[in-house]
């Protein structure tokens, strides 16, 4: 049985995981491949769970490894590099099926996919 990996793991498996997204994410620039699960892989599996309807928490967990694992991944909905700021809610609501709580503070969930999304335009 594999350990959930996250933030300060080390080993083989975060090697393996930090390949594997590199591969799937197709990334640039690559993940330095190391034993270390750091910031930058903490980011990437995120942007992959987001962009593979996972829970987006940023820990490699059973459904993430079987996802990371398989070949044919579920098709990408890749939100529109045009899109103003404005509208990111809107999108956000229908990727992860998660509403905005109201109040001053956005739910966690909407503020880790502005910022996944922002960090997709810049690579």
């Amino acid at each position: 049985m594999r350990h959930e990996l996250s933030m300060g793991s080390r080993g083989e498996e975060v090697n393996k995981i930090k390949s594997l997204l590199n591969e799937r994410l197709k990334l640039n620039p690559k993940l330095a491949v190391s034993d270390i699960f750091d910031k930058e892989t903490d980011r990437a599996v995120k942007l992959f769970q987001l962009d593979n309807y996972l829970g987006v928490s940023g820990e490699v967990d059973a459904e993430t490894y079987a996802a990371l694992e398989t070949k044919n991944l579920k098709k990408q909905i890749k939100p529109s590099a045009t899109i103003s700021s404005a509208k990111w809610m809107s999108i956000a609501e229908k990727e992860i099926g998660q509403e905005e709580i109201p109040g001053n503070a956005h739910n966690s969930q909407l503020t880790t996919h502005k910022s996944l999304h922002i960090m997709r335009q810049q690579h």
